[in-house]
């Protein structure tokens, strides 16, 4: 797990507290609690280290937040989250880290305040654009901008430059054995050739048309894959700034104020800024050279030195440190910036002349001008109505009657299951840009209105009106169903009988891929050599593996690239390094093995924690917990 952590919080600054789509959720949305001296709210608590229900569940609702938000289009729910085990993964790293964090609280090893400041002030994204210095004020506006408060970001940086201590000392010195370096070169270095013969269902005779009574017996056999789940009918009103825009009165005057007042930011051309370019081999040389062009003298020439003078946009600089200190704003002609590492070199800049980029007209900019006043009064004007809507909201009003006070229609669809998804599998858009609302109206009954839910950009309500049980149709509502899954069966058993002859024919050696491609109008493909670190990313998954997992000689049959393809797969040959190689490779592999030793002693450091570490877990409020959310669906 430590080694994991290291992974996945690179990012300095949003990594420990913002995962994305992974599991590991460090403290994410709050961890006021965390220090409480007894197990009590806790459901884990190793040393004085603790988490409560509330907090881990809004780590496991964060998890859910970021995989809706990363990938586009994928519906998870609370529930199907759990079902996956998703949450058991999430409370198992909870507790491996909460018991590593209090090993080194007993070790002394924990991270001092010093090394936190250190830390903290390290971070560009912290620092004053103007003097490049760590300014309070920019360090928690960037926190505030994030949602993440003060106090949670130090603690989650705290506590992963204390993982990290530990870590790095599991780590030091971990070196891989020679031995192994060359059996892992052996697996390494191998060349895998191999051929397979791709057969899609439509080479094989259509199946026969299936009687009424064979339908019948399909149905039976499999009444659970025919099972509707429950769907309700639900309405939406959903309130945004674009509701208000029709409010928004701007006049000519507006318009002139605003254009003077931003007329410098409208460029037509960027601003471009002419500067000298300086590259060192060394840190030191390129410090000196700062000094020279600091004092106002210049660069004498110099066989190890690339100087340039060069003019350019920020967006056409690729270094970012050298980029943000040579277009800071408070910048001006003879500033000198630098040094800054870039591919192992150090490069400054002598900032020489600022080129203003070419103002907008008024009348190039009036529609632009126009559109932002007013977006600007329909926000306003969307802000100050929510205080209206709460009110309506606490009346006791229905969805209709809040619509028509806010003029704003309200939209009804077909009946939808827990994932926004009708029974003729169209998605419903408007209620997955609703989720937290969608899957409140699905723990209410019937007759009922959510609460008030909040977006980026929208608020939203739901109501339930109406409840459409799970139920299972019956046969004579699902016969095309039936007809289409048995069909579908069908052709899925004769390509496997069919898969199976020809593997049988290979295997015995009275047939070759190429006599049976011939039959079934089919061609054999074959690679060029394949080693487990560079293998060819355009072939099929399946085929992948099964190439790797075959000895010499052997077949097997995976799924092909669609579901109505199967592949044999056979392995021709492999070629395996001689010894002489293996004196070569050895050393590439080692880091390797290295790599697997280190995270093999972490596993069995943190299988070991529990002995040193007082780690108490309440088995039983989590499994409640866990209930909660399944019985919720």
């Amino acid at each position: 797990m430590l080694g994991l952590m290291k992974r996945l919080t690179e990012n300095k600054i949003f990594g420990p507290i913002l995962i994305g789509i992974v599991i590991l959720s460090m403290a994410v949305w709050g961890i006021e609690d965390i220090f409480s001296g007894s197990i009590g709210s806790n459901i884990i608590k190793a040393g004085e280290r603790g988490i409560t229900e509330q907090q881990l569940d809004r780590k496991f609702e964060n998890y859910l937040s970021n995989v809706r938000r990363e990938q586009e289009g994928v519906v998870l729910t609370r529930q199907e989250a759990v079902e996956r085990g998703i949450l058991d993964q999430i409370y198992n790293i909870e507790r491996s880290r909460l018991t590593s964090l209090g090993y080194a609280r007993q070790l002394g090893a924990d991270a001092s305040p010093a090394a936190l400041t250190d830390e903290v002030r390290s971070i560009d994204a912290f620092n004053d654009p103007l003097t490049g210095e760590f300014d309070a004020v920019t360090y928690r506006a960037a926190l505030g901008r994030n949602r993440i408060s003060v106090n949670e970001f130090e603690t989650d940086t705290r506590d992963r430059l204390t993982l990290d201590y530990v870590r790095e000392g599991i780590e030091a010195a971990t070196i891989a054995p020679n031995d192994l370096s060359r059996l892992q070169a052996i697996y390494d270095g191998e060349v895998r050739y191999a051929s397979w013969l791709p057969i899609n269902n439509e080479a094989l005779p259509p199946p026969a048309e299936p009687t009424e009574e064979e339908l019948r017996a399909f149905y039976d056999q499999r009444t659970e894959a025919f099972q509707l789940p429950e769907r309700r009918q639900l309405s939406l009103l959903s309130l945004s700034p674009a509701d208000f825009l029709h409010q928004a009165t701007i006049t000519e005057e507006d318009i002139a104020a605003y254009y003077e007042a931003t007329k410098t930011t409208r460029l037509s051309s960027p601003e471009r800024r002419t500067y000298l370019e300086a590259i060192f081999p060394t840190e030191d040389a390129a410090l000196a050279a700062f000094g020279t062009l600091a004092g106002g003298g210049e660069l004498a020439p110099d066989p190890t030195t690339v100087q340039t003078i060069r003019t350019s946009t920020a967006e056409e600089v690729g270094n970012e440190a050298f980029r943000e200190s040579m277009f800071a704003r408070g910048a001006g002609p003879g500033s000198v910036v630098g040094p800054y590492e870039n591919n192992g070199r150090w490069v400054i800049g002598r900032l020489d002349e600022i080129l203003p980029g070419t103002p907008k007209t008024l009348e190039e900019s009036r529609e632009e001008i126009t559109a932002s006043i007013a977006a600007d009064q329909a926000e306003i004007a969307f802000f100050t109505a929510l205080n209206d809507f709460d009110d309506l909201i606490g009346q006791g009003l229905t969805l209709s009657e809040i619509g028509e006070a806010f003029n704003t229609p309200i939209l009804s669809f077909a009946p939808v299951d827990a994932r926004g998804i009708t029974e003729d599998g169209t998605v419903i858009r408007q209620l997955l840009e609703a989720r937290e609302a969608l899957e409140a109206a699905f723990t209410l009954p019937a007759g009922t209105t959510t609460q008030r839910f909040d977006s980026d950009v929208s608020i939203f309500l739901i109501s339930n009106d109406a409840i459409i049980p799970q139920s299972t149709p019956p046969f004579e509502d699902v016969i095309e169903r039936a007809k289409i899954g048995y069909e579908t069966v069908r052709q899925s058993d004769a390509l496997r009988i069919a898969l199976d002859s020809v593997k049988s024919s290979v295997d015995s050696g009275l047939g070759t891929l190429e006599d049976q491609a011939e039959r079934f109008g089919s061609a054999v493909e074959t690679t060029t050599g394949l080693r487990r670190t560079a293998f060819d990313q355009t072939l099929p998954p399946a085929v992948l593996n099964a190439i790797f997992a075959l000895d010499e000689g052997e077949t097997n049959v995976v799924q092909g690239r669609s579901p109505g393809e199967m592949i044999l797969v056979k392995l021709d040959r492999v070629d395996r390094p001689a010894s002489e190689e293996l004196d070569a490779l050895a050393p590439i592999s080692a880091s390797r093995v290295a790599t697997q030793l280190r995270n093999d002693i972490l596993f069995a450091f943190e299988q070991e924690l529990d002995d040193v570490v007082d780690v108490t877990t309440d088995d039983t409020a989590f499994g409640a917990y866990r209930a909660r959310i399944v019985e919720a669906q």
